[in-house]
């Protein structure tokens, strides 16, 4: 007596492997359709990753998608291997809608479960007893089956009292025309040489200034009488990257999801070697899909929508979600450009650059990510 699982192959890997969680078979089917614009190739890329996953025994066949009558013959066929004393598992979650018709129609045993996940990874049932509401959803599997394990990035569940007492120093100057005018110096000389952190370095005047001790690695900015230092090993993309920005939007979604649950800094490598391919600035495991959250002062380039939804599909798959977070509201013409790419968007300040009250921000990110509404 073994469980035999067959799914149907469609355009993403996500529905294939959360029903082999569901169901934990012993055998499993993967009916994909052939050619160069079927799923067989993809097929072929879920078998590999199930068998990194441990699930060894993984069959693939292949179906036409056009001919009613060769489909019937060919579900006969794979059916006839069962016998009654096998436990039988169905997703239909992927696959051609007439396949889905058929393996619910022809199916001979009343006692299978077959099933669709929903893109909240929920399991709705057609036949047979559910004993799960939601399919456990995990990111880094996720990605493997996507073709894109991440691997580089930082768990907010890592970050420390230093880097909120970065954040804090940091957020609390940049609402000062003075302070931003003078950072924006320091992060123009460190973009045009990497060199230029391996000495000290000081921009301002005796009263106020950003210093670097290069010995130390830290940051000192004196400002009137009062004297506060960004120190650790993020000291350098906090103050000149924005990472504090970034951290910023992380500890609400943190609170929200967990920060358990919340990545910062993912990079994505090329396959054929270490180098950078794309970096995403926050994702998020929702528990059901995942969020990709892009944290900008502002969008400058019209083209950067364009590739933060490329970005999301090709990394997230289909179900995945995105949310530019910006310092300042966007134009009309770049509102309607996310919406044309599928990204909701919300702002964090005011005009006068000053922060929105924390409470009230994190009910606007929370409004966006209420992923029940659409």
């Amino acid at each position: 007596m073994a469980h035999i699982h067959i799914t149907l192959v469609g355009g993403q890997p996500t529905p294939v492997y959360q029903g082999v969680v569901l169901s934990q078979p012993d055998k499993i089917i993967l009916i994909c359709s052939a050619g160069e614009h079927g799923t067989e190739k993809l097929a072929l890329s879920i078998q590999e990753k199930l068998h990194e996953l441990h699930f060894f025994s993984v069959m693939i066949e292949k179906m036409v998608t056009n001919n009613v009558h060769v489909i019937t013959q060919k579900l006969g066929l794979i059916f006839s291997t069962i016998t009654s004393d096998d436990t039988l598992s169905i997703n239909v979650s992927g696959g051609v809608r007439i396949w889905s018709v058929l393996c619910y129609k022809l199916c001979p045993y009343h006692t299978a479960h077959i099933y669709c996940i929903s893109q909240n990874g929920e399991v709705l049932t057609l036949q047979g007893d559910c004993n799960s509401e939601r399919v456990k959803f995990d990111i880094f599997t996720q990605f493997i089956l996507l073709g894109n394990p991440l691997e580089h990035y930082n768990s907010f569940a890592d970050y420390s009292d230093e880097e909120r007492n970065n954040h804090d120093i940091i957020s609390k100057y940049y609402s000062n025309d003075s302070f931003r005018k003078k950072l924006k110096l320091f992060q123009k000389k460190y973009a045009e040489d990497d060199s230029f952190l391996d000495n000290d370095q000081e921009v301002g005047n005796e009263t106020h200034y950003i210093y670097w001790f290069s010995t130390d690695r830290v940051f000192q900015i004196g400002w009137g009488e009062q004297i506060e230092e960004i120190t650790g090993k993020f000291a350098i993309p906090m103050l000149l990257n924005t990472a504090w920005y970034e951290y910023e939007i992380a500890s609400i979604l943190a609170q929200i999801y967990g920060p358990e649950n919340v990545y910062t800094n993912c990079v994505f490598k090329l396959k054929d070697s270490n180098e950078d391919k794309n970096e995403v600035d926050i994702i998020v495991n929702t528990g059901q899909k995942l969020l990709f959250v892009e944290c900008k002062t502002r969008i400058d380039k019209i083209t950067d929508i364009d590739k933060f939804h490329s970005v999301v599909k090709n990394y997230g798959g289909n179900g995945s979600k995105a949310l530019f977070v910006t310092m300042q509201p966007i134009d009309q013409i770049r509102q309607e450009k996310c919406k044309d790419n599928h990204i909701n968007h919300c702002f964090t300040h005011q005009q006068n650059n000053k922060q929105i009250n924390p409470q009230q921000l994190k009910q606007v990110i929370q409004e966006f990510i209420d992923f029940q509404n659409y």
